[in-house]
């Protein structure tokens, strides 16, 4: 099979980054984002190259992935050391304080993610699902074993998932910072708690190396799992428009499913939500649970949902930068915080 590979293409988008006339222009944090995007993003030049990989003989992909694996290397390398820098310079100088200032009594406002979070659970709970939780510092077993995620699947990659030595001088990485909530689904049928008909779901913290104006390190998903004889795609479709138009507080909210693919889902669907503009966007991931997941714990039929609790939140508040949630700006909590507690409730 011939050569369809332009390796040269990335070779000068990286040699161009090290222009000092370049780097001039790249003065903000934001600009150094939008050259990741542009190089490892969904449509970025490096995806790009990546995905012919599958069209190559044998002997060719491993050549071209050790350069492509190199070249992306040096890339981060140049973005790690640049971004470091732009942090360096964002510094502000310290200033003395003045205790002569007026006190303002004012009263704080709970932070968007608190109180969506909060709504969330409240939601689910009316719709009859009962709260699990488990442990952020998780094992492969549930995290990836249990789940039909293979020992070559990428997201394994150090690159991807945050690995937890076992002591200060061990070699084993076995625990890492779960990459998902998923792992309480398998917990849950691990628990022996339930029986053919339920409805379980979680929401906590999870961990993936990736971090620009979408993604963050850390964030919260919402897992959900239904156990049913009546489960199916068309159910699982009515649940996640009862839940988003509760959520988003909007009756005539539309939403599609489109064909996707996860190790423990089968058959599995994106699934995207309509703005008023005819647009759509991609919201979620769900699926009927697979068979062989079911069968181990002697159950025949279920459907399971995976949703970004920031990403729900950015659209009910009309944000574009999920960095805003961390930074702590007052001015920024004081326009989007909420100041009752209706939604308030503790699990």
């Amino acid at each position: 099979m011939g050569m369809i590979m332009d390796i040269q293409k990335i070779k000068k988008f990286i040699d161009s980054l090290f222009d000092p006339e370049y780097l001039k222009e790249v003065n903000t944090l934001e600009k150094l984002e939008k050259i990741k995007i542009d190089f490892l993003g969904k449509k970025g030049i490096f995806t790009s190259e990546i995905s012919k990989l599958k069209n190559l003989s044998k002997e060719e992909k491993i050549t071209n992935a050790k350069e492509l694996n190199a070249l992306k290397n040096k890339f981060l390398e140049f973005y790690e050391k640049y971004k470091d820098e732009l942090d360096s310079n964002k510094k502000p100088t310290p200033t003395k304080s003045d205790i002569t200032l007026p006190v303002y009594d004012e009263v704080g406002k709970i932070h968007p993610l608190r109180s969506c979070r909060s709504r969330a659970i409240k939601i689910m709970k009316d719709l009859g699902f009962e709260f699990e939780d488990g442990p952020s510092v998780e094992n492969c077993y549930y995290n990836f074993d249990a789940l039909n995620i293979p020992k070559d699947h990428p997201s394994r990659n150090e690159r991807d998932t945050f690995y937890i030595k076992e002591s200060a001088d061990s070699k084993e990485k076995r625990n890492i910072l779960r990459t998902h909530t998923t792992a309480v689904q398998i917990r849950a049928l691990e628990s022996g708690k339930y029986s053919d008909n339920f409805k379980v779901f979680s929401i906590g913290d999870v961990y993936r190396r990736d971090d620009d104006t979408t993604h963050l390190p850390m964030f919260h998903q919402i897992e959900g799992f239904v156990v049913s004889e009546e489960a199916s795609l068309a159910t699982l479709k009515h649940f996640l428009l009862s839940f988003l138009k509760m959520f988003f507080e909007k009756e005539d909210l539309e939403i599609r499913f489109r064909p996707g693919f996860f190790p423990f889902t089968e058959p599995s669907v994106e699934v995207d939500i309509k703005f008023k503009s005819g647009n759509w966007l991609e919201l979620l991931g769900a699926g009927m649970i697979r068979k062989n997941i079911m069968e181990k714990y002697n159950m025949k039929k279920g459907f399971a949902f995976g949703i970004g609790l920031e990403r729900i939140t950015m659209i009910k508040l009309g944000l574009n930068n999920m960095n805003d949630f961390v930074k702590n700006d007052l001015y920024w909590l004081k326009t989007y915080g909420y100041s009752s507690f209706e939604h308030i409730c503790y699990s």
